[in-house]
């Protein structure tokens, strides 16, 4: 090959990547964020492979010990849009994970929002609740729901 090919393929390449790039940033961005006292942390993320607009939350307990997760409520701007309650899943350190809310277009879009997930749980010990603020988070890489 001239080197001629070899600057067209590369400047192709570059090109897509940018494309996908700019793409990827101008979709609604995922929400996540962390309790303060690190045992939970949260996010609201477009999930990959499901058809089009399938937006899902999870919750991940990160304790060592066994737990019953009782509830949560999703607050944005401090006006309740969501209350998860009555339930008794038991998370445990493998077994950390539980859907919170699932929507079928993102419902948080503006980045000025300001999104705080209520988590309530219990163990041996008591009841208790934390707190996770959501913050948005750009994404590089998103794959195009055609695709799939």
């Amino acid at each position: 090959m001239e080197r001629k090919q070899y600057i067209y393929i590369f400047m192709t390449a570059a090109l897509l990547l940018m494309i996908w790039m700019i793409y990827s940033v101008i979709q609604p961005p995922k929400w996540e964020g962390t309790s303060q006292s690190s045992l939970w942390s949260g996010d609201y993320n477009r999930e990959a492979g499901a058809p089009k607009g399938d937006w899902i939350g999870y919750l991940y307990w990160h304790g060592e010990k066994n737990i019953v997760f009782t509830g949560a409520k999703l607050t944005r701007n401090g006006e309740e849009i969501h209350q998860l309650e009555y339930r008794n899943d038991k998370l445990a350190e493998k077994y950390n994970k539980i859907n919170y809310f699932h929507s079928w277009d993102s419902m948080f879009q503006n980045k000025e929002d300001e999104l705080q997930l209520q988590v309530y749980w219990e163990d041996s010990n008591g009841k208790y609740e934390d707190l996770i603020n959501l913050s948005p988070r750009k994404r590089l890489f998103v794959v195009p729901s055609w695709l799939y």
